[in-house]
């Protein structure tokens, strides 16, 4: 019998090193860009980005994410990008679980919350309490 790691790793592509990412967004982004058969200018007015900015997505140069927002928001994928904010990956249970009770609550007020970077800052705040 397979444990969930096993079908987890099944389940999820390899996550992309900061190398190989850009390029694949903009491959893709290029892509959906020439199926809608718009050129560079095209897509640049749509998104109230410069030409200059769609010519370095494509290439995958750093862009800023608000313009990558625009871009993705021109291109129709709005709905998608939000969509995936609501299902994101954890990275084990105790991550979901944080998640599910910050999200669950009715009004959750997340603004202000401090993320603790490593346990033993947790026990120095509890131990000055």
């Amino acid at each position: 019998m397979r444990d969930l790691s096993d079908l987890m790793a099944q389940r999820r592509p390899d996550v992309p090193t900061m190398d190989n990412f850009p390029p694949e967004v903009g491959r893709r982004l290029r892509l959906q860009r020439i199926a809608f058969k718009w050129r560079q200018a095209d897509l640049a007015a749509r998104a109230g980005v410069s030409v200059q900015t769609i010519k370095a997505v494509e290439k995958g140069q750093a862009v800023s994410s608000w313009n990558l927002l625009r871009i993705l928001l021109a291109l129709n994928q709005g709905a998608d990008f939000l969509s995936m904010l609501a299902a994101p990956h954890f990275p084990n249970l105790k991550a979901h679980e944080q998640y599910v009770q910050l999200t669950g609550a009715k009004e959750p007020n997340v603004l202000g919350r401090r993320v603790r970077s490593t346990p033993a800052t947790a026990k120095k705040k509890s131990e000055k309490a």
